[in-house]
């Protein structure tokens, strides 16, 4: 019990410090490998420096990108991947991240994993509430 509260007490802190995760689908800074669970604070984009990593979401994957000169007249970052990425597409600095925890954080966010894991707890509650009491009943003779 005091290994799970320690746990979700550590899941906890960088969201109490004004971290927000978010699992790295595509990337091109070595620190910050694919699959992993990268967290970023908010910074405006307007104060952001070269060879920053940069959070970017967009409708189909989150990224972290490297910037190599901002240009504020243009309101766009470029990127070491050759992006040119509008201000209102960087969500903050990515401070740190966790190899391959990233995986695991996508996930929990389908669907199919939620089915199986409720077609598994009940197949737990089916066995620890039935198989008890077919387990006494004498197969042969009196009941």
């Amino acid at each position: 019990m005091l290994g799970i509260a320690l746990l979700v007490g550590l899941a906890a802190a960088p969201a109490i410090f004004g971290y927000r995760p978010f699992s790295v689908s595509e990337t091109d800074n070595a620190q910050h490998p694919a699959g992993a669970l990268a967290y970023y604070r908010y910074i405006p984009a307007e104060t952001l420096q070269a060879g920053d990593a940069v959070a970017v979401r967009s409708q189909d994957c989150t990224a972290v990108r490297t910037i190599l000169e901002t240009d504020n007249a243009a309101r766009t970052l470029y990127t070491a991947g050759g992006d040119a990425i509008p201000f209102e597409a960087s969500e903050g600095v990515v401070s740190f991240s966790i190899p391959v925890l990233g995986r695991f954080a996508a996930l929990l966010t389908r669907p199919v994993f939620w089915i199986l894991l409720g077609i598994a707890v009940l197949l737990l509650f089916a066995g620890a509430f039935l198989l008890p009491k077919r387990a006494y009943i004498p197969k042969y003779g009196k009941k």
